[in-house]
């Protein structure tokens, strides 16, 4: 992390390849980040895919995440919904913040699934119970939406 925090992207990237190369989940993660960024290398969101598909199947949730990220947005790979939330649910269920908001998200908006408001309602909450902004904000969104409301009803809103 030294070389990194000194800016030095491709001494870092080196490093990380060594480690990633033997399977350290940490590194794969890291190393996706950079490509997705292009820092210390070329930007290449299909080798950002590669890398995050690398540590995804690990179980690792951050790159779980992330990777159902390039997939909501079609980064490196086709856009698919449907793997997007297979992606998130991954790293939602492991308690990833953003995997939950973003899970929330496609919930809300009925992509990749259909659209459910409790189960939207439901994974902001956890994103929003870890601090999560957006998901306060969406979360409060939710409650305020008469269409929320009616449909489920006041009683839901501690649930």
């Amino acid at each position: 992390w030294d070389l990194f925090k000194q800016g030095d992207y491709k001494s870092t990237v080196s490093q990380w390849k060594l480690a990633a190369n033997q399977g350290n989940v940490g590194a794969q993660t890291n190393l996706a980040i950079m490509y997705g960024q292009g820092k210390g290398v070329a930007k290449d969101d299909k080798k950002a895919v590669s890398w995050y598909r690398k540590a995804a199947t690990q179980g690792h949730a951050k790159a779980q995440s992330n990777l159902g990220w390039m997939y909501d947005k079609g980064r490196g790979v086709p856009e698919d919904d449907i793997k997007a939330v297979s992606w998130y649910r991954k790293a939602a269920a492991q308690g990833n913040s953003v995997a939950q908001f973003n899970l929330g998200w496609m919930y809300d908006e009925g992509k990749g699934v259909l659209e459910n408001d409790i189960q939207a309602v439901s994974w902001y909450r956890k994103s929003a119970n870890q601090g999560d902004a957006d998901a306060q904000y969406n979360l409060a969104l939710m409650y305020t939406e008469e269409k929320y409301l009616l449909k489920n009803g006041k009683d839901n809103l501690n649930q």
